[in-house]
């Protein structure tokens, strides 16, 4: 549910080549795949910046 909090408020920050990280407002800490997993319902969670490829996105169009 929406509240409005900064907890829930993520900003996309380009890293280049096509690919952002994602940073809570709150806590500045970015979206992180766990354990760098691939597989479909892998956790994710909040970890701080470590420039891992587990916490870069590619923003892209749905059709």
């Amino acid at each position: 549910m929406d509240g409005g909090y900064t907890n829930q408020q993520w900003q996309p920050v380009y890293t280049g080549g096509g690919f952002f990280k994602l940073e809570n407002r709150a806590s500045g800490k970015l979206i992180d795949v766990s354990s760098g997993s691939l597989d479909d319902g892998a956790n994710v969670l909040q970890w701080a910046d470590n420039g891992g490829a587990n916490q870069q996105w590619q923003i892209i169009e749905a059709n």
